[in-house]
């Protein structure tokens, strides 16, 4: 089993679109360097007269990795690792060699599993090398420093506190396994996805479709979709964030993270059953 995850990781790596991931995250990195560079925070500033302290204070290099990590884990990390897993199982389907796959002295679970911890591997990577690339930035241009924080949002009007230089260096560690369980939640689905066709456009666009159609339907303030919205994937994607509260909830973390586990659990059964009684013709 750990042969063919090595195998699995192998191919995941002679993908073009896996270094085209890695150099978005790249990129992104350079453009929210250039926006906190050149920002100008008037919202900061109006937070930070309210209780007599200097907007400066606020911008550090963990400053700049807790603004960077929330668009990048609610749009970017779906979308990278849906790219990825949706081309998993109807990649190989449309290139002929998962049929290939499958007649060899290998059980179908197997290879399902191979394909599934893969995803879980590279998902973290991807996720360890973001938030560290981030970090190491962050500080590299601007500094350590106590984290100083106004509540949940970055521009939240309440009491601020201050989390040291060490502590939000370990909470940021402990934003790597929860980050990755919410982005690998998405690779689930779309991997599931990927076993019900044979075209990779099909399960990436309609895995990234979905996901956006849950965050918009999120936003709305009707009632029904108010009552929906903390059981949507999206919901979960950014509970990271309570990592970060003066006193992180435990209570609603532990819930998030069951959340997203009963998701994953959900989607890997159904693909595999799917995946074991499939008729692959090509």
């Amino acid at each position: 089993m750990i042969r063919l995850i090595g195998l699995e990781l192998e191919k995941i790596f002679r993908l073009r679109r896996t270094y085209v991931v890695f150099a978005l995250v790249v990129i992104f990195l350079g453009l929210m360097l250039w926006g906190v560079s050149e920002a100008r925070f008037r919202t900061l500033e109006r937070i930070a007269s309210r209780w007599h302290l200097d907007p400066q204070d606020y911008i550090n290099g963990f400053f700049f990795v807790r603004v960077s990590l929330q668009p990048a884990c609610l749009f970017l990390l779906p979308l990278f690792v849906a790219l990825l897993a949706g081309y998993e199982f109807a990649g190989e389907a449309a290139g002929g060699t998962l049929r290939f796959l499958c007649i060899r002295p290998v059980k179908r679970r197997q290879i399902f599993f191979a394909k599934f911890f893969a995803i879980l591997g590279f998902t973290f990577l991807l996720t360890f090398i973001l938030i560290m690339l981030y970090l190491v930035a962050g500080l590299w241009f601007f500094g350590s420093g106590e984290l100083i924080i106004n509540g949940r949002g970055f521009f939240a009007i309440s009491t601020p506190y201050t989390i040291s230089a060490s502590e939000a260096f370990i909470r940021l560690m402990w934003a790597v396994p929860i980050i990755t369980l919410a982005a690998f939640a998405m690779a689930t689905f779309a991997m599931c996805l990927s076993v019900f066709t044979d075209s990779p456009a099909t399960a990436i666009v309609t895995a990234i479709s979905t996901y956006f159609i849950c965050h918009i339907l999120g936003q709305f303030p009707f009632e029904i979709f108010q009552t929906i919205k903390p059981y949507l994937l999206t919901s979960a994607m950014n509970y990271w964030g309570d990592l970060f509260l003066e006193s992180p909830p435990v209570k609603v973390l532990f819930r998030d993270a069951s959340l997203l586990f009963c998701y994953i659990i959900s989607f890997m059964l159904i693909g595999l059953h799917h995946f074991r009684h499939k008729d692959i013709l090509s």
